[in-house]
């Protein structure tokens, strides 16, 4: 490297200064983003390939209607990476990590196959992501070996990351044998620097990494390398990162001389245009946005999987400092579409192929020849192995982490909203089988990888699912460590910084309630334990033993773990079964034959509650005895909120509130809570009218109190009004049957009316708090028709047996059709409501409500 003087430095500096900051100034906003550029440097990248050589299906939607094609594969990168490198000047090949794992020609080839692969584009610079270190140092070494034994001049960059010298094969000599500090890149008479971040905290905390190995912050060890770059005189800065997109954005601005990101980690699909055809871009490409010194920052992703490439240009000026940028996220697409199990031809794929010609970014690629052999190669190797039938799937197996996030691409997000990952579930009670001594067993989710659909289950499908070097371990824990492992795990999914959603546990012998807005330490509610053997479920023992199998990485304390970690380091109640946890599952399915879902009551996460209150007073109830009553119930924190609909002293429906009334009283057995209680008016057209929060006007009517018993699991509230007074012995209107999508919900452009929504016996009923046309508290029942449980009719109740305060008869309730209404449950947490009134005095009135679930 020659000589830069530190004249000359100051000299780039105030040249800098000049054209990035003075001059928009002076030309008052003239110079934009789009100036022309002195230099381009032109940037191919791909991030989080984990192994995925092969390419796989696609349904696209085109005007034409959904098509079927193929998609990616690395082939298809090799070629298109070529193809941009052909035609521009100043060109970089970037890989931002997690190249391995995640497919079977991993478990197989061991990061053999992908360096192989990689090798027939040749990066220029690779930067190590959180699951290169999945195999610990010893494994990436493996991998890098694999990678830069051959023609290629790859430069492999973990800025961040320290193997001890001396002790990690990653660092024999140096720290930075395998693992450089930065890259510099000669393009004609220009220089580029490059910087490599791997997430810090996910990494140490979710995957394998050698316990001398040291993890940096990210944003201090960028800036420190590119204060290094720039005292060099290398302006041109680049940061390849393995960081998650949001994450950039945030790490750029507080970045100094920055101008581009190369990302990766979070699988962010970039590129808007491809909303178009039904998938979910996370932002443009590029994002533009600006480092801490105003100037611009250009922030790109390749999505995952072998399935984009992007092509980036970077424009400079003869300062150095970045002008603009522009670029495009290639989907690698096939030639031959598929509709209705027909392959398209003649006008039909005519009419495709202009489709995907106006929507940039759906390049059709023509996989590379040579890299087709290399991987014919292994695939040969593999296929015979991959291929082999073990048994069968019953039904579809979804996959998901937390409850309700909507991973699974094989099933609705209503079905995981409640109880999470069915094949999560089926892992757990495989490994609890296979380790004969065991009474439960803790997986984390993370560890699970794939949906596993309905019909036959190969080989190839069991190690894509259980794709890591993990072995069964057999921990001696007590109740109370497992429910602290529990919490841990809890924790790291919901709320550590640089957590992962992985940490999320499931559970074969044990279940519980999750209430993630309670306090660390309380948000697993009702543990119980079903020991192997045992037909009863019985709260867990905080002083009793009990024999967990896990898999070995978190049984040494990944995904935050720490608590196994503990127990794991002492021998005395530590035993490494040595079984290959997906050699286990093989077994597993193999000896039964055909696999299903289990039992719901066997479920680990029995309620899943974002908010404070799990299983405990938050439902809807009702009196038996006094059947046109209902009483919704929420609890926020320290607080209940009580909305009553039941009827006047008339015999009209109305509906009162106890709002926000304070818990007192609380203990194991319950608690209490009091206060006012209110009704409401609606000044103006409630239903069909322009709808107005600020016409709701709240009186005081009285107060009431209610008593929790949450062993017998009653709730006795009692009323003091103007309108008079009642008792009710309340119980849960489902039972204990609480399903995923129950609860109060509302329209925020609706605000001051409510609605209950209840799934019962497989039907769906709802509640309608709203303002009737003399502005008094209203309410409706919407249910499914006794015709046809797809259309849904609205009764208006009212009660016919005198003052219903004071002596109550179910038969007296008279119900009225009095109109029609149309609902969908959009996923697990909002609903569609169209609601057309034909008789009373707002016939002719129409709503939609677009619902959400409200959580205080």
């Amino acid at each position: 490297m020659p000589h830069v003087s530190n004249r000359y430095n100051v000299y780039i500096y105030f040249r800098r200064l000049v054209l990035k900051k003075l001059l928009p100034i002076i030309l008052l906003g003239c110079v934009s983003w789009q100036a022309s550029a002195d230099f381009t440097l032109n940037i191919s990248h791909i991030n989080d390939h984990h192994s995925h050589l092969n390419p796989e299906d696609i349904d696209l939607m085109l005007p034409s209607g959904e098509v079927e094609v193929e998609l990616g594969g690395f082939p298809r990168v090799t070629a298109q990476i070529n193809a941009q490198a052909a035609r521009s000047e100043h060109h970089v090949k970037i890989h931002a990590g997690d190249a391995i794992t995640g497919d079977l020609f991993y478990t197989l080839f061991k990061g053999e196959a992908d360096a192989a692969l990689m090798n027939t584009v040749c990066f220029d610079v690779f930067t190590v992501g959180n699951h290169e270190f999945d195999a610990g140092d010893a494994g990436l070494k493996t991998f890098l070996d694999y990678l830069l034994d051959g023609s290629c001049d790859t430069t492999v960059l973990g800025s961040n990351v320290s193997p001890e010298v001396g002790v990690s094969p990653l660092a024999p000599n140096a720290v930075d044998d395998y693992l450089k500090r930065t890259a510099i890149k000669s393009f004609g008479d220009q220089q580029v620097g490059f910087i490599g971040i791997d997430i810090a905290n996910k990494t140490k905390q979710s995957s394998s990494p050698d316990e001398t190995t040291v993890f940096a912050d990210e944003l201090e060890t960028a800036q420190t390398y590119i204060n290094e770059l720039v005292a060099m005189g290398i302006n041109q800065i680049v940061l390849v990162t393995h960081y998650q997109y949001q994450n950039d954005i945030a790490l750029a601005a507080q970045l100094s001389h920055v101008d581009a990101i190369i990302g990766g980690d979070s699988h962010s699909l970039l590129g808007e245009q491809f909303a178009e055809v039904g998938l979910n871009p996370q932002g443009a490409y590029p994002t533009r946005v600006t480092n801490a010194d105003g100037d611009l920052v250009c922030i790109v992703q390749a999505w995952q999987y072998a399935a984009v490439v992007g092509e980036l240009a970077l424009n400079f000026d003869d300062a150095g400092a970045l002008t603009s940028c522009e670029g495009t996220p290639h989907l690698l697409l096939g030639d031959t579409f598929v509709r209705d199990d027909e392959t398209l031809t003649g006008d039909a794929l005519a009419t495709v192929q202009a489709e995907l010609a106006a929507i940039s970014g759906l390049t059709m690629v023509t996989p590379d020849a040579n890299a087709e052999m290399v991987l014919a190669d292994y695939a040969a190797q593999a296929e015979e192995l991959e291929t082999t039938v073990i048994g069968n799937i019953a039904e579809n197996l979804c996959l998901e982490r937390i409850p309700g996030q909507g991973r699974s691409s094989l099933c609705d997000v209503s079905e995981t909203a409640e109880r999470g990952s069915d094949i999560t579930m089926v892992v757990a009670e495989a490994f609890r089988e296979m380790s004969v001594l065991s009474d439960v067993t803790i997986q984390n989710a993370g560890g699970v990888r794939i949906d596993i659909p309905a019909g036959e289950l190969t080989i190839g499908d069991a190690y894509r699912l259980l794709p890591f070097a993990n072995t069964i371990v057999n921990l001696d824990m007590t109740g109370a460590e497992i429910k602290q492992t529990l919490e841990e795990a809890i924790d790291v999914a919901l709320y550590v910084d640089g957590g992962s959603s992985g940490a999320y546990p499931y559970a074969a012998g044990l279940r519980f309630d999750v209430a993630a807005g309670r306090a660390f330490g309380e948000r697993i509610q009702n543990l119980e334990v079903k020991v192997k053997g045992s037909d009863s479920w019985a709260s867990i023992d905080p002083s009793e033993f009990y024999l967990v199998a896990t898999n070995s990485f978190i049984a040494s304390g990944g995904d935050g773990y720490d608590t196994m970690k503990r127990v794991f380091n002492d021998p005395l109640r530590a035993e490494d079964t040595f079984l290959d946890y997906a050699q286990a599952f093989v077994d597993y399915v193999e000896a039964r034959g055909t696999v299903g879902k289990l039992p719901t009551e066997d479920y680990s996460t029995r309620r899943y509650c974002a908010t404070y209150d799990c299983g405990g007073i938050s439902d809807l109830w009702w009196d038996e005895d006094k059947g046109g009553y209902g009483v919704s119930i929420k609890r926020l924190d320290n607080r209940v909120v009580v909305r009553i609909y039941g009827y006047d002293a008339e015999g009209q429906p109305y509906w009162s509130t106890l709002e926000g009334i304070p818990v007192t009283d609380e203990s194991d057995a319950g608690f209490t809570a009091g206060g006012d209680v209110y009704t409401y008016r609606y000044d103006g057209q409630a239903i069909g009218g322009q709808w107005s929060r600020d016409n709701v006007t709240p009186t005081i009517i009285g107060s009431g109190s209610l008593v929790y018993d949450k062993s017998a699991d009653t709730v006795a509230l009692s009323v003091r009004t103007s309108e008079g007074d009642y008792d009710l012995d309340l119980t849960r209107f489902n039972g204990n049957d609480r399903q995923a999508g129950d609860g109060v919900y509302w329209a925020p452009d609706k605000s001051g009316q409510g609605l209950y929504v209840s799934n019962r016996a497989s039907r769906v009923f709802v509640q309608w708090f709203v303002y009737d046309e003399n502005g008094q508290s209203a309410w409706y029942t919407i249910e499914p028709s006794a015709d046809d449980e797809n259309q849904y009719v609205v009764y208006s109740p009212s009660y016919s047996g005198g003052n219903p305060m004071q002596a109550f008869d179910p038969a007296n309730v008279v119900r009225k059709a009095v109109g029609t209404a149309s609902l969908t449950q959009n996923n697990g947490r909002s609903y569609t409501l169209s609601v057309t009134l034909t008789a009373g005095p707002n016939a002719g009135q129409m709503e939609v409500f677009n619902l959400t679930a409200f959580d205080y």
